[in-house]
């Protein structure tokens, strides 16, 4: 399942179990889905984009990094109503408050939940299973879901036990470069050339591998986008890609970067869109790549028309189109710009989903 398709199904799942609590049925009806995948890949993002787009609360526990003693409520001594002494579990504050009207509906997420130990996964399966832990109730408004790794990701990972397995729904998450270009690395500004990197070379965005100690995911390929815009040049910035997507990909990506050098500037590019240079070799392919990211991330309402000179000019058609998702996905005021409507309908109109 792609991560568009998760978080379009994790809707879905908060509509349903919200119509289950409006309608007084029992809890044991909700639906509790289990997002599985390779480390990196996203599956964390999924709740999150859910509760932003619907506007609900939102909470992340990373279940393995809890003592099993915080998740279960911590024991503190009281006296009932005889006076006499006993211990009773506090509230865990993890927990959404339900004297809290915005923490009534909402996402709570349990990431990591296969790198618990068993106990952790105990506590958690009667959060699942009851909507509480211990006599602390958590709001029916409120919907669980979970993520983890599966155990040939060599993450650390336990065992789940049956009673916990079979109140989840798992959903098999994998990646996808496409999507990940236009729904993440686009709309969060990562570095243009980490995006054209991974646009002429998709297959470079997921190489998870258990035995190593860094490698090229999702995750670490945002990190090499910070790496870029900190402004780092030769053995340092070098030995950082290393670090973060490992030494093979690394000394990959920093000689691809060597093209960048062969690259004409933007301002020459916007003063003169009709001379600037166009590469129209296979071999040179890499340097739009580059060329194209760039000028997306600097299109404006007042360099757009210029700009469209030249991009159309460039010969190969699917790398214009992408263009256009670059630049609508950094730029949505562009998207009623005529500039950008005649193109596309000039250009692109078969290549461009609206």
């Amino acid at each position: 399942m792609k991560i568009s398709e998760a978080i379009k199904l994790m809707k879905e799942i908060v509509g349903y179990n919200m119509e289950v609590a409006i309608q007084g049925k029992d809890h044991g009806q909700f639906v509790v889905p289990y997002f599985e995948g390779e480390p990196g890949v996203g599956k964390t993002a999924i709740a999150a984009q859910v509760c932003r787009e619907m506007d609900i609360w939102h909470n992340n526990i990373i279940v393995a990094q809890y003592d099993p003693g915080i998740l279960s409520g911590l024991d503190i001594p009281d006296k009932d109503e005889n006076g006499k002494m006993y211990m009773k579990k506090i509230r865990p504050a993890y927990l959404p408050n339900p004297e809290i009207k915005e923490q009534n509906t909402g996402i709570m997420c349990l990431d990591e939940l296969a790198q618990g130990f068993l106990m952790h996964q105990n506590i958690m399966a009667q959060l699942v299973n009851e909507w509480r832990i211990n006599r602390h109730l958590i709001p029916l408004g409120i919907t669980i879901c979970a993520t983890g790794n599966s155990a040939k990701h060599k993450a650390g990972t336990t065992p789940m036990p049956a009673h916990l397995k079979d109140r989840l729904s798992t959903f098999k998450i994998e990646n996808d470069t496409e999507e990940w270009l236009n729904n993440f690395a686009i709309p969060n500004g990562l570095d243009f050339r980490v995006r054209s990197y991974i646009r002429e070379f998709p297959g470079k965005l997921q190489m998870f591998d258990p035995k190593a100690d860094t490698c090229p995911t999702c995750r670490s390929w945002d990190k090499v986008s910070t790496w870029m815009k900190m402004g780092l040049t030769g053995k340092i910035r070098t030995e950082a890609i290393q670090a973060t997507i490992g030494n093979d990909i690394g000394t990959e990506f920093e000689t691809w970067l060597r093209y960048e050098e062969r690259l004409p500037k933007a301002e020459d590019i916007l003063k003169s869109p009709l001379t600037a240079p166009v590469f129209d070799k296979p071999k040179d392919i890499s340097l739009n790549y580059l060329i194209l990211a760039n000028l997306a991330d600097r299109a404006n309402e007042k360099n757009i028309e210029p700009m469209s000179k030249y991009v159309t000019r460039i010969p190969q058609a699917e790398l214009l189109a992408w263009w256009l998702k670059d630049t609508l996905g950094q730029h949505s005021n562009l998207k009623k710009n005529k500039v950008i409507t005649d193109l596309k309908m000039k250009h692109v109109a078969k290549l461009v989903a609206e």
